[in-house]
């Protein structure tokens, strides 16, 4: 597929507040995907968040997240290298952890 030579897929601004198993999917067609930005998208949930090997950068700003959801992130705890989370439904940087 197309899908595999991208390297950077930018949504901002989509209305998306939960990813479906059909967006899962989708976005793992995305095989060298490197950046990913889900920036004011209304975005509540991370459940069904894809395992991505090459994903380094991932936005999330301007959201409706909570520390919480953090926990659909720990795939990528050993390739991620930037995680913007800004003006999301954190209070303490406890909720992070």
């Amino acid at each position: 597929k197309i899908y595999v030579q991208y390297n950077n897929l930018i949504l901002d601004e989509m209305s998306i507040e939960k990813l479906s198993d059909e967006d899962k999917t989708f976005l793992g067609t995305f095989t060298s995907l490197e950046t990913l930005a889900l920036n004011q998208t209304g975005l509540r949930s991370l459940e069904n968040f894809p395992a991505n090997e090459n994903l380094s950068r991932l936005e999330l700003c301007e959201n409706k997240l909570g520390g919480d959801e953090l926990k659909h992130l720990s795939v990528y705890a050993d390739s991620l290298h930037t995680l913007k989370l800004t003006s999301n439904k954190f209070t303490t940087l406890e909720q992070l952890d």
